[in-house]
């Protein structure tokens, strides 16, 4: 796994025990894997989300939004299988996106 790598994982629910299965973008991994939450649930292109312009290229199956304010930690048995990975020109746009939010 690398960083920008787009993978399905089994990631728990924010409220509730519930696991489902859902594509995450990966940031980093060490002892954790580092992942920010996909949905396709459109809340515009705000400071927390970013509206993926290159879903289709990155293997998404429908327009997504990575949400930047939800890193998770996931372990490699949470990971189901590679989707793809984010196109060269969200990574830039993320890239900023991220270093504004610091």
């Amino acid at each position: 796994m690398k960083r920008y790598d787009i993978w399905r994982a089994n990631v728990r629910f924010e409220d509730s025990p519930e696991v489902k299965a859902r594509p995450v973008l990966i940031i980093g991994s060490a002892a954790y894997i580092i992942a920010y939450k996909i949905t396709g649930t459109d809340r515009g292109d705000e400071l927390d989300e970013y509206r993926i312009r290159y879903w289709h290229e990155a293997g998404l199956v429908k327009e997504s939004s990575v949400r930047i304010n939800k890193a998770i930690k996931l372990v490699k048995g949470d990971m189901i299988e590679k989707v793809g990975e984010l196109d060269e020109r969200d990574r830039l746009i993320l890239e900023f996106r991220l270093m504004t939010l610091q």
